[in-house]
């Protein structure tokens, strides 16, 4: 072998290995992304609590990522609708089983949710113990319908009857 030859194939042997070693870094950096990605989505989770004089709906981020809140919207019967007629419609339903006080959350656009983080979004508490029915009607008459992103950008919806 010649000087010439042993420098061309020296040559095409260093230009190849370096190709290989910029398309696994490539390929590392496109996985470690993904991996971040994953890692940090945020999942919210609903679930309601009550007893015979309390109603309860919460949601909880339970990802590792902070939810960031573009849309927060209820939903009556199937159809969404805007806070104040959601409270006026639960106050009148949850007033024809007895006299109570309700707290309920208002979520603005860009609102923020921690991994971990919990809120009450209905509270309803009676004067006077009630019966199932109030609990089962209320399940399937009211919901939630919440867009929200991750600190990547990445879009989710979370839709879900009480």
């Amino acid at each position: 072998m010649t000087n010439v030859e042993f420098y061309v194939t020296t040559t095409i042997a260093v230009i190849f290995i370096s190709c290989c070693a910029l398309i696994l870094t490539v390929w590392q950096g496109y996985l470690s992304r993904k991996h971040n990605q994953l890692s940090l989505r945020p999942a919210l989770s609903s679930w309601s609590l009550y007893n015979s004089d309390r109603y309860t709906h919460k949601i909880m981020n339970k990802g590792h990522g902070t939810a960031i809140i573009s849309e927060f919207h209820f939903i009556i019967d199937n159809k969404m609708v805007s806070y104040s007629e959601f409270e006026k419609d639960i106050y009148e339903f949850s007033e024809a089983f007895g006299k109570c006080r309700i707290s309920i959350l208002a979520f603005t656009k860009e609102n923020f949710m921690s991994a971990g983080e919990a809120f009450n979004v209905v509270d309803i508490k009676f004067d006077e113990i009630l019966d199932l029915e109030f609990f089962n009607e209320l399940s399937k008459r009211y919901g939630l319908k919440i867009r929200y992103d991750c600190l990547y950008g990445n879009s989710f919806e979370f839709i879900q009857r009480w």
